[in-house]
This record gives structure tokens, C-alpha cells and sequence, in this order.
């Protein structure tokens, strides 16, 4: 009978210690759902906000202290930001596909690539070499974004991306081939 009991003993120590205990299996259980939160912010304002153009509902996925760091400069301020993105966004087709998406505490990180066509109004390429004319264009390029969120809304953004490749296709860099 000693026994017994010994072999139940190890069995709940082993099963304890190895599962972890039922306060980190809960903690294991709200941070996914939180990350599984945070990534369906940042894939509603790719598909809402920016190839929807529900400009509406930038209130609901933005902090109102929001910082946009991105190649061509920051950009802070939801007031700010959102009739910008309006103004800037609303004549042309704007097209994301993420490739990969992963969410690690307050953090998302994306692969992506966005694909803009112009309309013929005015339409302005912002880089970090200056600004040009692409009215009428499409221009594809890839991105690396970096999103931080607090209390399940986008607090912060990093963007990288494919800037030598969006400055040729809009005939504005060329890459010159050298003989050997």
C-alpha cells in the first residue's frame, strides 16, 4: 500500500512539474489570446484602414498618441494622421498582402507586400531622397512593419521598406551595368 501511494505521489509531482502549474497555463492561455487580439488589430488596418479606406475606424485600432516611424519621417497624432491618410489614400487602389505575421507580447511583426495604383490626380511619392510625381502609376513594393500596441490598440509602427526598388519602378534611380 506504501507503495501505491508513493507511485501516485511522484505521478501528481511529475505531472505538476512538467505541465506547469494551472496559474501558468492560464497566463500561457491569455497571452496568446491577447497576442491573437493584437494581430487582428494590425490585419483590420491593413484590409480596413488602408485597402478599404474606412478611415472611420482609425479610432478604434490607434492610440490617440500614435507614433508612425516611417523612412520618409514620423508621424504622431491620430487627429493628424487620419484625414492625411484620408486625403492621401482615398483616390488610389491600395492592395496589402501579408505574407507572415507573428505576435510576441505587445509586439506584431509583419511581412508584407503593398501594391498602390494611382489615380490621375495629384499623387506624391514621399521617400527619404525627396518627393515625386506618380500620378497614373502602380507601384508594388515589400515591407517589414513592427507594431507595438497597449491596452489592444496600435500605440507605435515601424516601417521598413523597399524604397530603391519603388524609386526604379518609378524611373527616378537606375541601376547602370558595368562590363567586365
Amino acid at each position: 500500500m506504501k507503495n501505491v501511494g508513493l507511485v501516485i505521489s511522484i505521478t501528481l509531482f511529475s505531472v505538476f512539474m512538467f505541465s506547469g502549474s494551472p496559474c501558468q497555463a492560464e497566463q500561457k492561455s491569455h497571452s496568446s489570446s491577447v497576442e491573437e487580439h493584437n494581430k487582428s488589430v494590425v490585419q483590420r488596418y491593413f484590409q480596413d484602414v488602408l485597402d478599404g479606406k474606412q478611415f472611420d475606424i482609425m479610432n478604434e485600432l490607434f492610440t490617440t498618441d500614435i507614433m508612425m516611424h516611417r523612412p520618409e519621417g514620423v508621424l504622431s497624432n491620430l487627429s493628424k494622421i487620419q484625414p492625411l491618410f484620408q486625403s492621401a489614400l482615398s483616390p488610389h487602389t491600395f492592395k496589402t498582402t501579408i505574407h507572415d505575421i507573428f505576435a510576441s507580447g505587445d509586439r506584431v511583426f509583419v511581412r508584407l507586400s503593398h501594391q498602390m495604383t494611382h489615380s490621375s490626380v495629384k499623387a506624391l511619392l514621399r521617400s527619404r531622397i525627396g518627393k515625386f510625381d506618380v500620378r497614373g502609376k502602380t507601384i508594388h513594393w515589400d515591407a517589414m512593419v513592427i507594431f507595438r500596441l497597449e491596452n489592444g490598440k496600435i500605440a507605435e509602427e515601424w516601417v521598413s521598406r523597399d524604397e530603391l526598388g519603388m524609386l526604379m519602378q518609378v524611373g527616378k534611380l537606375q541601376l547602370k551595368t558595368s562590363r567586365w
